[in-house]
């Protein structure tokens, strides 16, 4: 079993994922923008803590104060994906580890992409506003300090795999 490693959670949604850590014996904290969703990961998740944060401010933890975070499909969505990247590397222990799954965007899916989906995969009132692949999210991680990458692909088969997950160690 693990140590009882604060692991923080960002976007945590509902909590499922915090519970499965809570769960393997991890202290869990959570942040989500949506207050409903707050309120049933703690109903979920007793012994967790979780606050309704907007991932465009500053988190409200000092530096240096989690051992690993992860995102789960929500960078994505973020306007400012380089500002919670950096805000994330403030908050980790030097070492910690960042995990983070976004929708994958590699140059074969990118060209089979705009030759039959386009106006679908693009939709300027999709939820989606920022698109990641292996180098645009390396970069991303480099500038805030992340070193030491592993990927990961998930869903159909590379090269149009559903999902790019890095973990990465500051």
């Amino acid at each position: 079993m693990p140590s009882r490693e604060r692991v923080l959670d960002v976007g945590c949604g509902r909590g499922r994922c915090s519970a499965a850590l809570a769960e393997a014996g991890y202290r869990t904290v959570g942040i989500d923008i949506s207050e409903r969703a707050i309120a049933e990961a703690r109903a979920a998740v007793p012994g967790g803590e979780f606050h309704v944060q907007d991932i465009a401010s500053p988190l409200p933890f000092p530096s240096a104060s989690f051992g690993a975070a992860f995102m789960t499909d929500v960078i994505e969505h973020v306007f400012d994906p380089q500002f919670i990247v950096q805000e994330i590397s403030r908050v980790l222990s030097p070492g910690g580890q960042l995990l983070i799954s976004t929708p994958y965007h590699g140059l074969v899916k990118n060209v089979m992409i705009a030759l039959f989906r386009f106006d679908r995969h693009f939709n300027p009132q999709g939820p989606h506003i920022r698109f990641f692949s292996r180098n645009t999210l390396t970069n991303l991680l480099r500038e805030a300090g992340f070193r030491s990458f592993k990927y990961f692909y998930l869903g159909r088969v590379f090269p149009v795999s559903q999902n790019l997950v890095v973990m990465a160690a500051k």
